[in-house]
């Protein structure tokens, strides 16, 4: 099963077009947005099933790979964690649970395949076992000021009391933090989510991916394999929020802990935004009064407007009249964030 079926699962009349694993867009991206802001919105997703780590030395496993403080995670919570490669850049971006059976991390497909290698790559000499959440393939990523409330009492859940709740043998769901707001991601398999999805469904709409793009670019939460690709170096993100400086050493600790301490670090994800619904490309040059100051990354647009991710200087205030340039075409806009 792929994105569309999982959809008609879902929803049999739902048209829109999708893109690698994503429904990207219902078809009307105005009206996903207003339902984000006023109420909720639901965005299907179909990366793959979770990376579960288990047994007796899963913590110890962790701990030596991972940016956070696996350790002080208890029991059915969520954390947001990076696994990095030696030069500290990311690999895998991740939302770490922890279960009665151990520990199960959650993310985009590429970051899951690539935290199931790194993890078995090193898994030598340690009484821990990895492998995948076999058929929990699908997703709905649920925001909006009422999604909790609308969740909770829907479900008979309490958000407020526990981010991490089972619901039942083939779903789950959890609360992922954000900078200031939160998702919540319904996991499991497609006839699991579906029910889910069924006792929610006459508050909140399905929508597109389009909608929950821009959501995060406003808010300057930047997402794997859209803003930034394997390799990006993790300082580059402007959070250190996932990251122990306390616990020792884990894959990559050597040069994050020498960019933030030395504090050499000149670019970082930042938003940009144009005032007509022009497509800029990746990598396009961006400019300052004839300065180059950083290049995009990710874009959406929106029916009356643009905005995307760049890699741009951080000397740059926010509001700055910047310029776009990408060869075949010009565009000028503003720093967002």
């Amino acid at each position: 099963m792929e994105i569309e079926e999982f959809c008609r699962t879902l929803d049999p009349a739902l048209s829109g077009d999708y893109r690698d694993g994503y429904l990207w867009s219902s078809g009307d991206a105005a009206k996903d947005l207003g339902h984000a802001a006023r109420d909720a919105l639901a965005v299907p997703h179909f990366p793959g099933d979770p990376v579960v780590v288990e047994g007796e030395d899963a913590a110890i496993l962790l701990q030596g790979l991972l940016t956070s403080d696996v350790k002080s995670i208890g029991l059915g919570s969520a954390s947001t964690s990076f696994l990095l490669n030696q030069r500290g850049g990311i690999l895998a971006a991740l939302t770490l649970l922890k279960r009665d059976a151990g520990f199960l991390l959650d993310a985009d497909r590429k970051s899951l395949e690539n935290a199931e290698s790194t993890l078995k790559r090193f898994n030598i000499g340690v009484r821990a076992k990895v492998g995948r959440l076999a058929g929990f393939s699908s997703r709905l990523w649920v925001l909006g000021p009422k999604s909790q409330e609308i969740i909770g009492e829907s479900l008979s859940i309490d958000l407020d009391r526990s981010p991490f709740h089972e619901l039942g043998k083939e779903s789950f769901l959890y609360v992922r933090k954000e900078k200031d707001w939160n998702v919540i991601a319904v996991v499991g398999t497609p006839k699991g989510v579906s029910e889910v999805y069924q006792s929610i469904a006459p508050k909140i709409p399905l929508g597109g991916m389009l909608a929950f793009r821009a959501i995060t670019l406003r808010k300057g939460s930047y997402q794997m394999g859209f803003d930034y690709s394997e390799n990006e170096f993790l300082l580059h993100l402007g959070t250190t929020d996932a990251v122990s400086f306390t616990k020792g050493c884990y894959l990559g600790q050597e040069a994050v802990s020498r960019g933030t301490l030395v504090g050499k670090i000149k670019q970082g994800l930042r938003t940009v935004t144009v005032a007509s619904p022009v497509e800029v490309p990746s990598r396009a040059s961006v400019f300052v009064q004839g300065e180059k100051i950083g290049e995009t990354r990710g874009w959406v647009c929106l029916p009356d407007t643009g905005l995307g991710s760049g890699l741009i200087r951080l000397d740059v205030e926010k509001d700055t009249e910047i310029h776009f340039d990408w060869g075949s075409g010009r565009a000028s806009g503003h720093l967002a964030t």
